[in-house]
């Protein structure tokens, strides 16, 4: 989920920014969204706008209701929500509808991130609830307690295993799959200096300390869980070679099962080019090149400055098809996530299926909605050609 690249139009910047400490998290504990040098969040939301639900939140069930694929058998279409729990807090009317219309479209695949704090994991059992009742399996990114972008000491460090031990018992009935943190490879979302001339000793060591992370999330969770699922957290396409070469010298690849790969380009042949890409480094290295590799990628139709830069609608929605169908032809393994489903900003689509009203809870469904809904789901018959699938 690419929180570095989520911005509004000219008229909304000077809320954005100040919204943007309020957007990111349910307590005190959750980090500022990022605004890199010319970038900035979405407004933040106000939480008072917000119909609430007053009927209590039904507990997760005691076993799973739907069945749980292998890393290697997974497929189908997938969305990335932004910034979902920050966006509907106690909303639990706004999230059944946004489950409704990802169920609409075929979906069958979500992810979204959880904040480190009692507020999310008791808001978190709506989300759990509202994917059931839609058939929809989510991906969990957790978040830690702060240190936010470190390790920080042993003591946080065990406050972080606590913290995913909590979570993991609380949801394993219906929650399978896991990913630690998001775009590690960032320093939006990592303490690493992630410019081009920073120093490689410690650059490298900033890697390995996302990898004792991974290591801690992915013993816990499975201690916890053995049937469950752990994910890398997902990798920017940005300077991602460099981060590859570090992180192969560890020993990182016996602390996941799936890499998530975020192949944003500006166009559908630059998605499968970076794609390729990644592939082909993963490939290189004999302990990292039988894990699956989820990808995840969006185009938009606001901002021109930004990824993925389509113009309008209806080519917003021509980019994503073509996009999705070059890199399943080409081999992609797993659910194929878009970015998402809206962008908290009723006025301006950017990467959003639709547009979402907080307040009536209105929607306006986009051309990449329907391009979503009728296309076949990833790993069916795509009817595309490409001259070549080799790495």
């Amino acid at each position: 989920m690419r929180r570095s690249h989520r911005l509004v139009p000219a008229a909304a910047l000077a809320a954005t920014v100040l919204a943007g400490a309020a957007l990111a998290g349910c307590s005190s504990g959750a980090r500022p969204t990022p605004v890199p040098s010319g970038s900035s969040a979405f407004p933040s939301p106000s939480p008072s706008s917000a119909p609430r639900s007053s009927a209590p939140t039904p507990p997760p069930s005691a076993s799973p209701t739907t069945p749980y694929p292998s890393p290697a058998e997974a497929s189908g279409k997938a969305v990335s929500l932004y910034d979902f729990l920050e966006f509907w807090g106690d909303n639990t009317a706004g999230m059944e509808a946004d489950f409704s219309e990802l169920e609409a479209a075929g979906t069958t695949w979500a992810r979204l991130r959880l904040a480190s704090s009692p507020a999310a994991a008791d808001r978190f059992a709506s989300v759990v609830a509202a994917a059931e009742r839609h058939h929809i399996q989510l991906i969990v990114i957790l978040e830690k307690p702060a240190p936010l972008l470190d390790l920080g000491t042993p003591a946080e460090q065990q406050a972080y295993r606590s913290w995913v031990e909590q979570i993991v018992r609380r949801y394993q009935a219906s929650v399978h799959y896991w990913e630690i943190l998001s775009e590690p490879n960032l320093r939006y979302t990592w303490a690493i200096d992630s410019s081009h001339d920073s120093d490689q000793q410690a650059y490298v060591a900033a890697v390995r300390r996302y990898v004792t992370l991974l290591k801690q999330g992915y013993e816990t969770v499975k201690a916890t869980d053995p049937t469950a699922t752990v994910l890398f957290g997902g990798l920017s396409e940005a300077k991602v070679e460099r981060y590859l070469r570090a992180v192969m010298t560890t020993d990182a690849s016996r602390y996941f099962d799936i890499m998530d790969f975020h192949a944003y380009g500006q166009t559908p042949d630059s998605v499968l080019s970076r794609y390729r890409s990644f592939r082909r480094n993963m490939r290189s290295n004999p302990a990292w090149a039988a894990k699956p590799i989820w990808v995840e990628f969006g185009f938009n139709s606001s901002w021109s400055d930004k990824g993925g830069y389509s113009g309008t609608e209806g080519q917003k929605a021509r980019n994503f098809v073509k996009a999705t169908r070059l890199v399943t032809a080409a081999g992609a393994q797993g659910p194929i996530f878009w970015f998402t489903l809206h962008g908290n900003n009723p006025d301006s689509p950017g990467y959003g299926l639709i547009t979402r009203d907080k307040e009536d809870l209105s929607r306006r469904r986009l051309k990449a909605f329907y391009a979503l809904k009728d296309m076949p789901a990833p790993g069916a018959a795509t009817g595309v050609t490409v001259t070549s699938t080799a790495p």
